[in-house]
Order: structure tokens, then C-alpha cells, then sequence
């Protein structure tokens, strides 16, 4: 499954290339590199020191937030439990997809990907648009490894349970968020939110 899938998400970035190749007649790229690589880093920086802007309000839904993951926390082990009793082909393959395709890497590679085709093609609209996807998903990708890494929450298929923390331990197995994505096994369970 996971080739075929691998197929058909190739072939659609086929099929848009040729689209942005036809178009690229019509649209004229400015900018370069550079600047596009300091759009990214610049919008990092911005998200990464939002909290120094924050006023009450920020900090408000900024503790709501936490205040939610953490009552979430008391659900995962009887959603656990509840998708295990209630797995079905379509929910292994939808994790199958989840776990294949839900990689960091993969965000990265689409985006890097759709932003040579934009360069290639002069579509200054997809550069852009990748230069702003880019500007996203590296901040959060900071923020995500470094809150598993402060946090050090067990993975379920280590089997300490769903509030076993062991902050700055720095193994694979200890860099958990809630609900996980498949039993260590061979048994596949559907996933709310991925476990990475």
C-alpha cells in the first residue's frame, strides 16, 4: 500500500509541475534565493519570539491550551483502549498512511519539492507560497522537539503508562505526545493525533 501511495502522490506533483510549466509563460519570478531564505527566517524568528510580545490575553489562551492538553492527558488511556477494541482494515491503513506519510521529513521534502518546481517554473506565487509554509513549519518543528525533549513523556508501547515523564532524557522513547499511532506491534489502531 504504502508504494502505491507513494505513486500517486508523485504523480500529482507531476501533473502540477506541467500545470505550473504552462503558466510560467505568463508569470514572471522576482526575488532570489536569499531573499526567499530570509522570509523563512525572519518569519521564524517572529514566531519564536511571540511570547515576548504576548500581553494578558496571549497568556491566557496560552494557559488554556495547556490546561486542555493536560485534562486530555486523563483520556488517552481509554481512547487507547477504545480504538484497540475498535480497529478495522480502514483504520490500519489510515494510520498505515499516517505513519508513512506523517513524517516531518515528508512536510519538508513536499514543500522543498513545490518550491524548485515554482523556481523552475517562474511561478513566483508557489516560491512564495513555500517560502510561508517554510516560515511555519520550522518554528513548530523547534517548538515540537524541544517541548518532547523538556517534557520526556513515555511512548505508550514502552508500557509505563500515560503520565510517566522523564524530562531531558533524550531517547526516542520518551518523546511521546497523546495518543499513539500504533501498538509497537504488528496490530495497527487508528490514531487521533499522532504520537511523534
Amino acid at each position: 500500500m504504502a508504494k502505491s501511495l507513494r505513486y500517486v502522490t508523485f504523480s500529482l506533483l507531476l501533473l502540477q509541475s506541467h500545470s505550473l510549466l504552462a503558466q510560467s509563460q505568463q508569470t514572471s519570478s522576482s526575488g532570489n534565493f536569499f531573499t526567499d531564505a530570509s522570509g523563512v527566517i525572519g518569519g521564524t524568528g517572529h514566531v519564536l519570539t511571540s511570547p515576548w510580545r504576548w500581553r494578558g490575553k496571549d497568556w491566557a489562551i496560552f494557559g488554556s491550551v495547556l490546561a486542555g492538553a493536560f485534562a486530555l492527558s486523563y483520556l488517552d488511556e481509554p481512547v487507547d483502549d477504545l480504538l484497540l477494541r475498535n480497529r478495522n482494515r480502514f483504520a490500519g491503513n489510515l494510520t498505515e498512511f499516517g505513519v508513512e506519510y506523517g513524517e516531518p521529513q515528508t512536510a519538508v521534502a513536499l514543500t522543498g519539492g513545490l518550491y524548485v518546481i515554482g523556481w523552475i517554473s517562474g511561478s513566483a506565487w508557489l516560491r512564495e507560497s513555500c517560502v510561508i509554509l517554510s516560515a511555519s513549519l520550522l518554528p513548530s518543528g523547534i517548538i515540537q522537539s524541544t517541548t518532547k525533549y523538556v517534557t520526556g513523556r513515555a511512548r505508550p508501547h514502552v508500557g509505563l503508562g500515560h503520565d510517566v515523564f522523564d524530562p531531558f532524557r533524550g531517547e526516542e522513547n520518551y518523546y511521546s505526545f497523546f495518543f499513539r499511532t500504533y501498538d509497537g506491534g504488528n496490530d495497527s489502531v487508528a490514531c487521533i493525533c499522532q504520537a511523534h
